[in-house]
């Protein structure tokens, strides 16, 4: 058992560059690094590396984006947990695209007291952005045993509205944002 627990044992897979270079100024977007983890202080345990930022564009709204990276995964330290069962709750899927090709991320929307906050998140699993939860340890799994490889990354961006008109804004400035930040 051991010699196959160390032949499937998966690989750490660092990343190519650091978190602490990606950039801070995409398009109209200007960001800096923050202390404050936003909503419910959601956050990938014991991850990696970690980015977060808050962006504004020229409009001023705050978008806020977090990066929290893993690379490996086992039993206990994981990109998808119940710490993010919050998250999970009346979420639904929604397209963002813009002058890239569409990319599929779940939508759900925080609250704390009367503050509501807008919350696009998905995984990014060796490149390849998955926003189901499901398909995204399906696809883990199936990386440990083949590549031997279980690194990914939970991102998240957040942004605060008040009302139903504002939410459309902070969808459209969200959506924006991960245009800007997306490779091409």
């Amino acid at each position: 058992i051991g010699t196959g627990y160390a032949f499937y044992k998966p690989a750490p897979v660092p990343l190519v560059k650091p978190l602490a270079e990606f950039p801070m100024t995409a398009g109209q977007w200007e960001g800096k690094a923050s202390s404050n983890y936003g909503p419910d202080d959601l956050r990938v345990p014991d991850a990696t590396e970690e980015l977060n930022a808050v962006y504004r564009s020229a409009q001023g709204r705050p978008v806020r984006l977090y990066i929290g990276y893993l690379d490996s995964q086992v039993q206990g330290m994981e990109l998808i947990g119940t710490h993010f069962s919050r998250l999970y709750l009346n979420m639904s899927e929604v397209a963002v695209g813009g002058q890239r090709a569409e990319m599929t991320v779940n939508r759900t929307v925080l609250k704390k007291g009367s503050q509501e906050s807008l919350v696009l998140f998905w995984y990014n699993l060796n490149d390849r952005p998955v926003a189901n939860r499901y398909s995204a340890k399906l696809a883990t799994a199936v990386d440990g045993l083949v590549r031997r490889q279980t690194n990914g990354a939970f991102i998240m961006v957040t942004a605060e509205f008040n009302g139903d008109e504002d939410l459309q804004r902070a969808l459209r400035d969200e959506a924006g944002l991960i245009n800007e930040l997306r490779p091409a």
